[in-house]
């Protein structure tokens, strides 16, 4: 995952892919964090803005997600 490859995760219950999963989405969040710096950096703050948007977007719909499992 840290060289931006795709990854199939096939295996039996009990065995961590929750895991595998939460972990592809905290390098998400790392990477749209340093995006969104740099894009502060340099000035653009369109671009920052819609880091920003996409990232709630997406922190909007895990919490919807996990909300279906209670």
């Amino acid at each position: 995952m840290e060289w931006n490859e795709s990854v199939l995760v096939s295996a039996h219950t009990s065995t961590s892919k929750t895991t595998i999963v939460a972990y592809a989405i905290a390098m998400y969040f790392h990477d749209k964090q340093r995006l969104k710096a740099a894009a502060h950096a340099v000035g653009e703050i369109n671009l920052e803005k819609k880091f920003e948007s996409g990232t709630e977007s997406l922190r909007r719909g895990i919490m919807i997600a996990n909300s279906l499992y209670l």
